[in-house]
């Protein structure tokens, strides 16, 4: 076919039916391929985008109506936190609480053969310290149970963390025993202790 000779007026109508189809078919596709599908695609991930925040919406709707409620908790967990820290000793007042196991010790007629600080594997937190300790004694049983509870009686800042009796069997109605008692103390290591009041 020469494209020189031709003249669109001598295309029959049957012809002209057919190139306008050809056309049109590859206008749809072209429409279909690059704005149809993509449109699509994106309209899909705007509606899951939407869900997203629709659902980020609703928490943070839940979350601002149980404001009032946690601010109050807050509030009443620090006051909790700043009556414990008032009530830890400081840092320079374990050695009292060192002397008040010996004499609890010599009061009860146990040996207190040894009192060592370790060094603690807990983390720290902010304004306290713990310090490990190990205590080892000897006595009869009765008063190293008295001994015994009496450790785990101490106020709270006191953690007895593992105990370890030996018994000599030789006297059964009331055996010395030796025992070890490993322990926590927590110590206040903030500057001021009265300004938590």
């Amino acid at each position: 076919m020469n494209l020189k000779n031709f003249n669109i007026r001598n295309l029959k109508q049957r012809d002209i039916s057919i190139v306008i189809m050809v056309l049109t078919i590859a206008l749809a596709a072209l429409w279909y391929m690059y704005m149809f599908r993509p449109t699509q695609t994106r309209i899909s991930e705007l509606q899951v985008h939407k869900v997203d925040l629709e659902s980020q919406i609703k928490k943070g709707e839940q979350a601002k109506a149980n404001l009032p409620q946690i601010r109050e908790e807050l509030l009443r967990l620090d006051s909790e936190f700043r009556a414990f820290l008032s009530e830890l000793p400081d840092k320079d007042d374990v050695a009292e609480l060192i002397k008040t196991l010996r004499r609890e010790a010599n009061s009860n007629g146990i040996t207190l053969e040894s009192l060592s600080q370790s060094k603690s594997n807990i983390t720290d937190i902010e304004g306290i310290r713990p310090m490990n300790f190990s205590l080892s004694t000897n006595g009869k049983y009765s008063t190293t149970m008295s001994f015994l509870n009496n450790l785990e009686n101490l106020e709270r800042y006191t953690k007895v963390k593992q105990v370890g009796l030996s018994v000599d069997r030789k006297n059964s109605d009331d055996p010395q025993i030796t025992a070890s008692y490993e322990f926590i103390v927590y110590v206040y290591t903030g500057d001021n202790p009265e300004a938590l009041q």
